[in-house]
């Protein structure tokens, strides 16, 4: 344990002011810098504007533990006729069932 001790003493001895500088130059350079990142990437989210809100168009579903899903059951799931369709940009999704293995 001595050893391991004079060993520590001699390393800071030699290393103790490269890892003060090099701690304080990272401290005064990072700080700084880390702000500027910060101002550039605000600036850069804050003119963003979304033609769109967004939505959504499913309603939450209820998962237990134990209880079964499958297939069958998500086709049983109502989908609510009060949602406004909004208008067509592109062709809409397909959902196909081949097959319901029991």
């Amino acid at each position: 344990m001595a050893r391991f001790l004079d060993l520590l003493r001699r390393f800071y001895r030699w290393f103790r002011v490269p890892i003060w500088l090099g701690l304080g130059l990272a401290i005064g350079f990072l700080g700084p810098y880390l702000w500027y990142l910060d101002r550039l990437v605000r600036a850069g989210f804050d003119g963003l504007r979304f033609d769109t809100p967004s939505r959504v168009y499913a309603r939450a579903l209820e998962l237990r533990p134990g209880r079964a899903m499958d297939a069958e059951t998500l086709l049983l799931e109502p989908t609510p006729r009060v949602m406004a369709r909004p208008p067509m940009r592109c062709s809409p999704a397909v959902m196909r069932v081949t097959a319901i293995a029991s």
